[in-house]
């Protein structure tokens, strides 16, 4: 899945497919394949556009999913097959279940199709207005998707891209992750351009190999958004993308906070190398140079300031030798550059502080977080291990309420 076959001019069978690039457009009550009735439209995105279809067959509504023509969203179309056969036939309810695939043509362009479930809607969208879901309905949402994504796991699949646009969600809170297709079959991971930044593990950003345990990272970003609407380690939420820069420099010296957060302590006697840009590193392909040189470049070292500011600095005993840690760090392990104004709250502050939430909770949400917000992804849980921990709380918390209205009507 590295980001050079995509530019590839053929599809991943060898077989010529349009250049063309646009999405397609059916007419209301068009029937394809005897089969699927087109009823209309229920979103779109860069890859693709969602029609809701009636199944003939059955009577059964579902949503088509028909990716834009040319060679490079045929290329994800073909991925989007290769994960739902990794499925070997197996379901589970809180993953998009996928009932065919197919090509429909349309202007001499080939465009993938596949059926999918139906849901009234996704998480993101979902949460837009609000201040966030309740703590229990967090808890039902966060270990269905845990569930979802350890079946997704344990059939080899890293889902590459968890975030609440990427999970369906019913109005009685049942949910499934969809967007299987930006995944990866394990044993055939070869890029680190994947994913939304301000979901994506560490590993990813500094360039060290990654597995499953990405998604685990994502997953407590999820838990954060689901109970505030806000991403916890959106650059934008803490700091503006065109803020003044410094280098972290030693502003915190031995024996600090930093240290306590179990980042690495700072040497002593060390030339400061700080600087943002001419750093002597080289690149071994075209998207490397695009990742660190361009915007995104910015964006990901906006992510790690994030990250350092919430959950200490980022060990370099851990991601010293990785491909990417040059164009980040210094000499010293300290970021090169870091936004001026950034927040330095950890997170039960920032909720209490930002978000009202009572102070218990935002220490019980902290505590869950971090056991997936681990810079070690050895160290860092199961998304299943996740999914027993949260729905043993979520007992513990019923079970006290219980007790506490029970003694109130003894009153």
């Amino acid at each position: 899945m590295g980001g050079s076959s995509r530019r590839d001019s053929r599809s991943s069978d060898g077989s010529d497919v349009p250049q063309k690039s646009h999405y397609y457009h059916p007419a209301r009550g068009l029937v394809l394949k005897g089969r699927y009735r087109i009823e209309g439209v229920l979103g779109h995105g860069r890859f693709s556009k969602c029609f809701e279809v009636t199944d003939l067959t059955v009577g059964e509504r579902r949503a088509l999913k028909v990716y834009r023509a040319s060679s490079e969203f045929y290329e994800y179309f073909c991925n989007e097959k290769k994960i739902l056969d990794a499925f070997k036939g197996d379901t589970h309810p809180n993953v998009i279940q996928a009932f065919d695939r197919f090509e429909v043509e349309e202007d001499d362009s080939t465009h993938g199709a596949i059926v999918y479930d139906i849901m009234e809607g996704d998480v993101k969208k979902a949460l837009k207005g609000t201040d966030g879901f309740s703590v229990e309905d967090t808890r039902k949402i966060f270990v269905q998707v845990a569930r979802g994504l350890q079946f997704m796991h344990d059939h080899g699949i890293v889902h590459a891209d968890l975030k609440p646009e990427n999970v369906l969600i019913n109005k009685d809170m049942t949910v499934k992750i969809c967007d299987v297709g930006s995944g990866m079959l394990v044993h055939e991971i070869d890029s680190f351009r994947v994913g939304t930044v301000a979901y994506q593990a560490p590993e990813l950003i500094i360039g060290l190999p990654y597995n499953t345990k990405i998604d685990v990272w994502s997953l407590g970003c999820l838990m954060f958004e689901l109970l505030t609407d806000e991403c916890v380690f959106d650059p934008e939420m803490y700091f503006a993308s065109d803020a003044d820069t410094e280098s972290e420099g030693d502003e915190i010296g031995e024996g600090g906070a930093d240290e306590e957060k179990g980042g690495d302590a700072p040497g002593e006697g060390e030339e400061d190398d700080s600087t943002l840009g001419e750093m002597d590193c080289t690149s071994e392909t075209d998207s490397d140079e695009e990742y660190v040189e361009g915007y995104e470049w910015e964006l990901n070292h906006f992510q790690l300031s994030a990250m350092r500011s919430l959950i200490g600095r980022v060990p370099s005993s851990i991601y010293g030798d990785a491909k990417f840690f040059p164009y980040f760090f210094n000499s010293r392990g300290r970021l090169r550059a870091m936004p001026r104004n950034i927040d330095n709250r950890n997170i039960k502050e920032i909720l209490v502080e930002e978000f009202k939430k009572d102070a218990q909770v935002a220490e019980q949400v902290q505590s869950d977080m971090m056991m997936a917000l681990v810079y070690d992804p050895a160290l860092r849980p199961t998304a299943g291990d996740m999914a027993d921990h949260m729905e043993r709380t979520y007992r513990k918390a019923v079970q006290k309420t219980s007790r506490f209205r029970g003694r109130r009507k003894q009153q």
